[in-house]
């Protein structure tokens, strides 16, 4: 990863998605206490994703950040990724996956991010993402 210095910063979702197996596009633009929106132009480190609720036999999460409303514009590569079940309960989980790439949004939608997620066989979940930046 780059040697970056400055400020740090994430930005969440406040509430959590319904994930299926079809792709729910979810905007972060919630600041949890003490952090920022991404600024003009920002390092995107890693996204974590935390789940509850899992049921349907969701295995595996595939996803991708993207700059708009309707995940046309898509800012990293799609990935799948195991879901980490919970070790006490099995309908609790998450993944966690470092992104480590630059990022700068459009003008007219300065600080605005998405994730597009979908769980498979079938399944479904309820996701709250955390998706961390620095300056």
């Amino acid at each position: 990863m780059a040697q970056v210095t400055g400020r740090r910063g994430l930005v969440s979702n406040d509430t959590p998605a319904t994930l299926s197996n079809a792709y729910t596009i979810t905007k972060l633009d919630d600041v949890p206490d003490r952090a920022t929106l991404i600024p003009g132009a920002a390092w995107l480190a890693h996204i974590d994703v935390v789940f509850d609720t899992i049921a349907g036999g969701a295995t595996q999460a595939t996803w991708y950040l993207c700059r708009d409303a309707a995940g046309d514009e898509p800012i990293t590569d799609e990935l799948s990724t195991t879901i980490v079940l919970g070790a006490t309960d099995a309908t609790d989980g998450g993944v966690s996956a470092r992104i480590d790439r630059p990022y700068r949004p459009i003008q007219s939608d300065l600080g605005s991010i998405y994730v597009a997620m979908k769980v498979n066989n079938g399944g479904t979940a309820n996701g709250t993402f955390e998706l961390y930046w620095v300056e």
